[in-house]
């Protein structure tokens, strides 16, 4: 009997911590309820006259925010599970730059990118050129302050009339790295057999699971489009700033040299080096920002305004139900058979997006924004299938490609009727591979058998069976096929010889400087000049430019609300100093390398679970990622 309690009581536990739990959900959403009727409308943001816009820009920058329901968010935030990685829209920094530009109440923009971990280098590019812009025609300043910059943080910084460093910080110049696991040994350890199936020399995305390094071919594609992005990058940053030659070298020995005049602090050398214009503690930072705007009494600080509560005092201008429309639809993320939310792309979904733009007479014209590695061969071509239903339709479609638009990612370009990139857009990787694992050996091993009938020949494919030679070669005959149809798109869309093609695909990867030397893209243009000229080679004239949204439900609204409120009520204890700001909880902080690592391993370990494809086929390149 003692025995039986004893079995039964991490049981009642459990029962009894789920009774707890759904006890604490019904009173957070009835609190939640309350507290939204008493504080809704409450929260109204306020620019005060002479602030800086601050951009503290967090986590990585997107050009669609992942979709993740009001309903799970709240959960999430309530029971503390919060562990995605935090994203910040690209179209919302950019709006805040391009609105503070002309309001009289913004004195000038600090760029705070503390907690900022990265984004592709077009991207980085769009926010650079928009600060040039700002502070050319507004004349209002633009400082950085920082206790350290990484890449992506500095090159936005260079864009700054003035860089502060913290007098114990450093900068981190490091050049771009492509580094991926590779699985071969450990796949050989676990008797776990790869079958893979490629067309093209240079299409490398199986070698980490059959190789245990890096082939020739991969080095060598890899090493042209990493150096030139890396090319594109300091000339980016020489562009803003005198930088001395022996940090923009990349040679050890130029470094060691800096180093030991600047008596090996880091921050003295980025100072010595024309990097930054002043060392400072974090109370002097504080003070020339003070300078530049005023002082605020309730903070004991500069006014200032967070970029994203900046945007939330825009009104939003109501669609007129009479004017035409030029539709953007963004594609972004690994490409899937099926469906898929913002942040994915399902190659069903994206269709049925596209066909609806294009049956919308309201609808003039559509550019289509590609920010993708590629993925689902199957899924790519079903996208593109709709996109060349346009021409029938007599509607304009551009392509414009971000930071990525790779192997299926260029695929679906080749729908659009004309193709513009960004000059360190990495695109191309023009080849197809079919992958499969197989279990069986491995099951084996810790004693479990696979045996079973068939009414065919017909080869059976599963992961717990070994392929047989037959099998292998009707797949490798699929992706030989699937490879020819990709190079014929690519010959016929793009007006290519196939000697010319011989030399441009089997999986080679340019960037959009490159591509546009090949004839792979027609310009080199980001998505507002795309948009203008579309509007203006098409006559399209006083148009609405819509761009995505999310449809919510009530329940979502409703959450969506409770969440609102729940900021509501901090902001209203904090002003009645019921609340100490600096005790409340936040989602930035710094990545320390130990977590890095570990986000890397678990992200190109799960990798594999993306294959989807309905034949096994897939247009998708692993290297092509954004570099930070």
């Amino acid at each position: 009997m003692k025995f039986l309690i004893n079995l039964l009581r991490p049981v009642g536990r459990l029962i009894n911590n789920v009774r707890y739990f759904i006890v604490n959900l019904v009173f957070f959403i009835v609190l939640g309820a309350v507290l939204l009727i008493l504080f809704s409308g409450d929260d109204v943001i306020e620019v005060e006259p002479n602030s800086l816009l601050v951009l503290d820009i967090s986590g990585i920058i997107v050009e669609q925010e992942t979709y993740v329901s009001p309903v799970d968010r709240f959960t999430e935030q309530t029971l503390g599970l919060t562990d995605s990685a935090p994203e910040s829209y690209l179209y919302d920094i950019l709006a805040a730059i391009d609105r503070a530009q002309y309001d009289d109440r913004i004195s000038g923009i600090q760029l705070q990118l503390d907690y900022f971990w990265g984004a592709g280098l077009s991207k980085l590019q769009q926010i650079g050129e928009r600060l040039i812009r700002f502070r050319e025609e507004s004349n209002k300043p633009v400082i950085a302050t920082g206790d350290y910059f990484s890449q992506s943080q500095y090159y936005i910084a260079a864009h700054a009339d003035q860089i502060f460093l913290h007098s114990e910080g450093a900068i981190g110049l490091e050049g771009f790295h492509s580094y991926q696991n590779y699985f071969g040994t450990l796949f050989d350890k676990l008797k776990i057999r790869t079958h893979i199936f490629k067309a093209g020399d240079y299409k490398t995305a199986t070698e980490p699971y059959s190789r245990d390094n890096m082939s020739d071919e991969a080095r060598q594609q890899g090493s042209l489009w990493l150096n030139d992005l890396w090319s594109q990058y300091l000339a980016g940053i020489s562009a803003q700033r005198v930088i001395h030659e022996q940090i923009l070298s990349g040679r050890i020995t130029d470094y060691l040299y800096a180093l030991e005049a600047a008596d090996y602090s880091e921050a003295q050398l980025a100072l010595q080096t024309g990097l930054v214009d002043a060392l400072m503690s974090r109370h002097d930072m504080q003070q020339a920002l003070i300078t530049a705007s005023g002082y605020e009494t309730d903070e004991h600080s500069y006014r200032a305004i967070s970029y994203r509560e900046y945007v939330r005092t825009f009104t939003a201008l109501p669609e007129q139900t009479n004017q035409e429309i030029i539709q953007v639809v963004i594609a972004s993320g690994t490409i899937f058979d099926g469906s898929s939310s913002a942040g994915a792309i399902g190659g069903d979904s994206l269709a049925a997006e596209l066909r609806e733009a294009r049956l919308n007479d309201k609808v003039k014209g559509v550019v289509i924004r590609i920010d993708s590695p590629g993925g689902s061969a199957f899924a790519s071509e079903v996208v593109r299938e709709e996109m060349a239903r346009f021409q029938q339709a007599g509607k304009p479609l551009y392509a414009s490609l971000s930071s990525t638009a790779a192997s299926g990612g260029y695929w679906i370009a080749l729908g659009a009727d004309k193709i513009y990139a960004s000059p360190t857009t990495i695109t191309g990787s023009i080849g197809v591979f079919g992958l499969f694992l197989s279990v069986e050996e491995s099951l084996n091993n810790i004693g479990v058998g696979i045996d079973g009938i068939s009414t065919t020949e017909m080869p059976f494919i599963d992961p717990a069976k070994t392929l047989d030679s037959t099998a292998e070669l009707i797949i490798q005959h699929s992706v030989d096929r699937t490879y020819r149809t990709f190079l014929n798109l690519v010959a016929e869309q793009r007006n290519l010889a196939p000697e010319q093609l011989e030399s441009i695909a089997g999986g080679r990867v340019w960037t959009g400087k490159q591509a546009l030397e090949l004839n792979l893209v027609d310009g080199l243009a980001n998505l507002g000049d795309v948009v203008h000229l579309l509007s203006t080679e098409h006559n399209i004239e006083n148009y609405w430019l819509k761009m995505p949204s999310i449809q919510k439900g009530s329940l979502d609204q409703f959450f969506e609300q409770l969440l609102q409120a729940q900021v509501s009520v901090k902001n209203v204890f904090i002003k009645n100093n019921w609340l100490n700001k600096n005790n409340t909880v936040s989602n930035n902080s710094r990545r320390a390398l130990s977590q890095i690592f570990i986000e890397r391993q678990l992200k190109e370990f799960s990798a594999i679970t993306e294959f989807n494809d309905p034949r096994g086929l897939y247009s998708r390149c692993t290297e092509c990622r954004e570099v930070f």
